[in-house]
C-alpha cells in the first residue's frame, strides 16, 4: 500500500493531537502544550532513529508548523500566540542552520507554508488581493483529496511514460510536469463530487434544528 508510509505519521499526529486536546480540557495551559509539543521535535532535530517510537516522531515538526501557525494567529490569546510566533522562528532558524538534519526540502516547504498562513491571517486584506493566496487557499481546500489521488494518478502515468521516454532524459521533466497538472484535476474533481457533497450532507445531518420560537 504505497501511501501508508504517511499514514503511520499522520496517525500519530493524531494521537497527540487528541491528548493535548483532552490535556487542555482538564485545564493545562495553552503555553505548557505548546512547549511539550516543542519538545516532541527534538528526536527529529537531533536525528534521533532508535528506539522505534522515534519513527512516529520524524515527521513531527512538519505538522508541528501548522499548529504553531493557527496559535500565532489566533485572536485573544497573547502569551502563546507569542510562543507559537518564537518558536515557529526558532523551527526555521534551525532548519536553515541544521540543514538535513532537521531541514531538508520537505521542511523548508513546511515552513514556508506555515510562514505564509501566519502572513495571510495578519495581513488578510492583502492577502485576499494575491493570486499566490487565493491559489494557496484552493490548494488547501482541496489538499486532503489530492492526498487521496496522487498516487493512483503520478505512479501509473510516470510508470507508463518511461516507456516512451527516458527518465534521464530533460522531456521527463515536461512528463512530470504533465503528471502534476493531472494530479491536481484528480484531486480537485474528487473533491467536487466526493468530499465537498459529503461534508455539505455531514453538516446538514448532524446540525441541531433551531429552537422552537
Amino acid at each position: 500500500l504505497v501511501v501508508s508510509w504517511s499514514l503511520v505519521y499522520e496517525l500519530g499526529f493524531y494521537a497527540l493531537g487528541a491528548g493535548a486536546l483532552a490535556l487542555r480540557a482538564r485545564g493545562v495551559p495553552s503555553t505548557v502544550l505548546l512547549i511539550l509539543a516543542s519538545l516532541l521535535a527534538l528526536p527529529a532535530a537531533l536525528g534521533w532513529r532508535s528506539p522505534t517510537v522515534f519513527y512516529v516522531l520524524g515527521l513531527w515538526p512538519d505538522f508541528l508548523v501548522g499548529v504553531l501557525a493557527w496559535c500565532a494567529a489566533r485572536p485573544g490569546a497573547t502569551a502563546s500566540a507569542r510562543l507559537a510566533a518564537l518558536v515557529l522562528a526558532a523551527f526555521a532558524v534551525a532548519a536553515l542552520a541544521l540543514g538535513g538534519s532537521f531541514g531538508g526540502a520537505g521542511r523548508l516547504v513546511a515552513l514556508g507554508s506555515a510562514g505564509a498562513l501566519w502572513f495571510a491571517s495578519r495581513h488578510d486584506h492583502l492577502a485576499a488581493r494575491l493570486t499566490a493566496f487565493r491559489i494557496f487557499a484552493w490548494l488547501g481546500a482541496v489538499s486532503y483529496s489530492l492526498y487521496l489521488a496522487h498516487v493512483t494518478v503520478l505512479s501509473p502515468f510516470l510508470n507508463l511514460s518511461q516507456r516512451a521516454i527516458s527518465p534521464d532524459s530533460a522531456a521527463f521533466v515536461g512528463v512530470w510536469l504533465v503528471a502534476v497538472l493531472l494530479s491536481l484535476l484528480a484531486g480537485w474533481l474528487l473533491h467536487r463530487w466526493v468530499e465537498a457533497p459529503v461534508e455539505r450532507w455531514r453538516k446538514l445531518r448532524w446540525s441541531r434544528p433551531p429552537a422552537p420560537a
